[in-house]
C-alpha cells in the first residue's frame, strides 16, 4: 500500500518539474534533482512512512540511499524558507489520497 502512495508522489514530482521519472533517481546531485529527493523524503516521511521504508523504495528504483541522507533531506526541507516548495508540498499532500 505504501509503495504504491510512493509512486504517486514520485510520478506528481517529475510531472511537477518536468523531468523523467527515471532522473529523479539517477546520482545527481544537480539542485534541481536533490530537491525533488528531498520532497519526495518530506512527503513520504509525513504520511508517514518510515525512514526505512523510503530507503527501501529508493533502493527498488535503482537509488541507493542511507537512512542519513534521508533524514538530510528531510531536514533541509523543514528548514527552507521558500514559500513556492510549502505551497508545492501542501498541494502535493492533498492531492495524493
Amino acid at each position: 500500500m505504501k509503495r504504491a502512495i510512493f509512486n504517486k508522489y514520485v510520478d506528481e514530482i517529475c510531472s511537477e518539474i518536468n523531468m523523467p521519472r527515471d532522473s529523479l533517481f539517477l546520482k545527481d546531485r544537480t539542485t534541481k534533482y536533490s530537491n525533488a529527493r528531498f520532497i519526495l523524503y518530506n512527503v513520504c516521511y509525513n504520511r508517514p512512512m518510515t525512514i526505512m521504508q523510503i530507503v527501501e523504495y529508493m533502493d527498488d528504483n535503482g537509488y541507493k540511499t542511507t537512512r542519513q541522507s534521508v533524514e538530510h533531506g528531510i531536514q533541509k526541507i523543514y528548514e527552507t524558507k521558500d514559500p513556492d516548495v510549502q505551497d508545492f508540498i501542501n498541494h502535493l499532500t492533498r492531492k495524493v489520497k
